[in-house]
């Protein structure tokens, strides 16, 4: 998808639309183990995120919780993303 781009700490971070099932798979590398923040710009509104292939629903206070959470401003097209990453390599995983 063209226009999206992420703030981040993160040593690589990619995003690949699947046209046959409608979702967008952006891919983030970050230290196992560590806490990762992110702001990703051009996002689309959207009807379901997974984090750890689990669907994750929204809370505005996610910041103050220890553990993974998300926030989205529609009239930004930004995506708010706190992660604990598992592994390495962690899939956020947006579906249309």
């Amino acid at each position: 998808m063209n226009g999206i781009w992420a703030w981040t700490a993160g040593a690589g971070v990619t995003a690949n639309f699947n046209q046959e099932n409608n979702f967008l798979d952006i891919s983030v590398n970050f230290p196992s183990g560590e806490t990762h923040y992110m702001l990703i710009r051009g996002i689309r509104p959207f009807t379901q995120i997974q984090l750890y292939n689990i669907p994750f629903r929204t809370d505005s206070q996610f910041e103050r919780y220890d553990s993974s959470g998300w926030a989205y401003s529609s009239s930004e097209q930004t995506l708010m993303v706190k992660m604990k990453h598992r592994l390495t390599t962690e899939h956020i995983l947006i579906y249309y």
